[in-house]
């Protein structure tokens, strides 16, 4: 079950590269120079949690970003004498609001308080306080978003994990089942590739195993500020990173895994208050006041195909113009509705999109083709609502013998959460082959995403990718340039500038940055919020953020 859980941000912004890093007021990216942390907890609480829950939980919540290829070490020490306030003392500290009797507005989970030096985007300090008085905090997974005792319960580890990835200088992320997304789900405590692709390349230990990708999304009027690209990675079928374009259009889509990737753009699809105030001048209601649609980045006038980038090691390909659209993504050549219309992959592997309703039928064929095939189809993880299934079949319909058919991959993953996107493996003979994906007569309930309704796309569409033998073959990178027609209007970041120490920063976006103690180094406060609302509560209810480390405060 997921619950709607509103992450506000106070002071925060977004940087080009992959993975939405938090920045200082000056567009710095936050980080820690020696990312080495230990986090101060205090395990008094109203909830009826034991010492040795809340140990156990925290502990394991921060141990889950040590990832193998970083530096980071976020630990945990637990004691009854650590601080229950938030302070600029230089202890991280982890706290329940009722032990320090921390007064926190209605529908406020959890906050985590970064101090930092405006100039740089160091970290020096970080803090974080879970709303016990409001909110039951508990050790049972799945228990998030669930109603105990008239009150809304909270599986400790998911808002956790969540919160400890805005302590390393993450902000929040659009990717499906990200532990950074802006709302809460049951499961959040497991990391999604974006996250963990995210930390290594914040912190890495050796060299970069991975690659990159960039370009710019661009509009009639130049670049699109806050466009939404995402790198799928079609030989395992998963996100791997997801990043907001900066104001000019510019993105750079890496560090990634080695592989083949599609990349696709879509608005941002939620309030501008999930987000940075960097962001607050974002706006992609470009068509006939609608948002533009998504688009994958593919020859605009082809049949849909997909352009496949393969990523390596150490390299960098440039994708040039990425042009969105005011159109659904449609069919391209038409609807292949029979295997008579069924549309052609190469016997190299490759990769297609399309749309179709509930209870529908798409065909792909292949020729001249042997060896192991793999196909899946990517549709859950996109937010579509439809429920599809895939199948190999030989040139006359019939299923191949040995074959497999897994629908709902990962399913169910951490915190129950079914994962409903579809794979087929078969190894054939040298022949004519079909790819055929079926939609299931009923759509996929917006509950059943991480962010609910907020980021589900009313079209059914779908990504299909078919692997030969363990690879798809690249293709040639795409000239987009010829398609560009939403007339999107020129918007720029919004973020406040840097001023002398002493003297006191004018507010900005949804905060105040102060100078921090006399004679000292210029400090900047950061706030991450976390509030809640009801799960069927059609208007999303206003972000409250509150800012504590300033001489002065204010609200949104």
């Amino acid at each position: 079950m997921f619950v709607r859980l509103f992450l506000g941000l106070a002071m925060l912004t977004a940087s080009s590269q992959a993975y939405v890093r938090t920045m200082s007021s000056t567009g710095r990216a936050l980080y820690w120079p020696t990312p080495s942390i230990t986090m101060q907890g205090n395990p008094t609480n109203s909830s009826g949690l034991s010492q040795a829950q809340v140990s156990s939980m925290l502990g394991d919540s921060f141990a889950t970003w040590q990832l193998s290829g970083t530096r980071v070490g976020l630990g945990y020490s637990q004691s009854t004498g650590n601080p229950t306030h938030s302070g600029i003392d230089g202890v991280n500290a982890v706290y329940f609001a009722s032990a320090g009797g921390r007064s926190m507005d209605w529908g406020v989970v959890a906050l985590t308080e970064v101090l930092y030096y405006v100039s740089s985007g160091q970290i020096t300090e970080a803090d974080m306080v879970f709303n016990d008085n409001q909110f039951l905090f508990t050790a049972n997974q799945g228990d998030t978003g669930t109603s105990q005792n008239g009150r809304t319960a909270i599986y400790l580890r998911d808002v956790a994990t969540h919160e400890a990835g805005h302590v390393l200088g993450l902000d929040h992320s659009l990717v499906n089942l990200s532990s950074l997304i802006f709302t809460a789900f049951s499961g959040q405590y497991s990391l999604s590739g974006d996250d963990s692709n995210a930390i290594r390349t914040m912190y890495p230990s050796g060299g970069s195993s991975g690659g990159a990708m960039s370009g710019v999304v661009a509009g009639t009027n130049g670049g699109i500020f806050g466009a939404h690209l995402t790198a799928v990675n079609l030989l395992t079928g998963k996100v791997e990173a997801g990043i907001l374009a900066s104001s000019n259009g510019s993105f750079r889509l890496g560090d990634v895994p080695a592989g083949r990737y599609a990349v696709m753009m879509e608005p941002f699809g939620t309030d501008v208050s999930s987000v940075s105030s960097y962001y607050q001048n974002v706006n992609h209601r470009f068509c006939s006041y609608n948002n533009f649609r998504r688009r994958f980045y593919s020859d605009c006038n082809g049949t849909g195909a997909i352009s496949v980038m393969g990523v390596s090691a150490g390299s960098s390909t440039s994708l040039g113009t990425l042009a969105p659209s005011c159109s659904q993504m449609g069919n391209p050549g038409g609807e292949p509705t029979s295997i008579a219309a069924a549309k052609a992959i190469s016997n190299q592997g490759g990769a297609a999109f399309g749309t179709l309703t509930p209870g529908a039928v798409h065909y792909y064929v292949v020729h001249n083709v042997s060896g192991a095939l793999s196909a899946r189809v990517m549709s859950y993880s996109l937010y579509s609502p439809v429920d599809v299934k895939v199948n190999i079949l030989d040139a006359n319909g019939n299923a191949v013998a040995g074959s497999t058919s897994v629908d709902n991959v990962d399913s169910p993953g951490p915190g129950g959460v079914v994962n409903y996107d579809s794979l087929a493996t078969a190894n054939v003979a040298s022949g004519d082959y079909v790819i055929q994906i079926t939609s299931s007569s009923s759509t996929i309930p917006s509950t059943k995403y991480s962010a609910g309704f907020d980021l589900l796309d009313n079209d059914g569409h779908y990504l299909v990718a078919l692997a030969v033998n363990g690879d798809i073959n690249p293709t040639a990178l795409t000239d987009m340039s010829s398609c560009v027609s939403v007339n999107n209007v020129p918007q720029s970041a919004s973020y406040q500038d840097y001023v002398a120490p002493a003297q006191k920063q004018k507010s900005a976006g949804c905060g105040v940055i102060s100078n921090g103690s006399a004679g000292g180094p210029f400090f900047g406060g950061m706030m991450q919020v976390l509030t809640v609302a009801l799960l069927l509560q059609l208007l999303s209810m206003a972000i409250r953020n509150r800012r504590q480390r300033v001489l002065a405060r204010h609200r949104r």
